[in-house]
């Protein structure tokens, strides 16, 4: 980092690069959670009701579809840190305020 800062040139190339990982890491969020090709697995041994082995038996791979969504997870917390403008968390704030209180005066 103090290389960066006493280097013009070399800043300039590093802001550039870390804007570059950002739009990478965004990417990797909807390549890994396109990606389906894990979350069925082949279950070995399974018999039928008359104890025959059944053939084409998938169970979902919870372990894969777990660590996809902490990858996913994990991308999009980086993002709304290190780009909150970007990628943080809108807040919007509207509607009319409204007081109901009256002041009275009496003698």
């Amino acid at each position: 980092m103090k290389w960066a800062a006493e280097k013009p040139e070399f800043s300039e190339q590093y802001a550039k690069a870390r804007e570059m990982l950002l739009e990478h890491w965004a990417e990797d969020i909807l390549d890994i959670a396109d990606d389906g090709r894990n979350d069925w697995m082949e279950r070995n041994g399974d018999k039928d009701d008359e104890g025959n082995p059944r053939t084409n038996t998938y169970v979902l791979n919870g372990e894969h579809v777990n660590r996809s969504r902490l990858r996913v997870d994990s991308r999009k917390w980086l993002l709304s840190k290190l780009a909150a403008k970007k990628y943080g968390d809108k807040i919007e704030l509207g509607g009319e305020v409204q007081h109901t209180h009256r002041l009275v005066i009496r003698d």
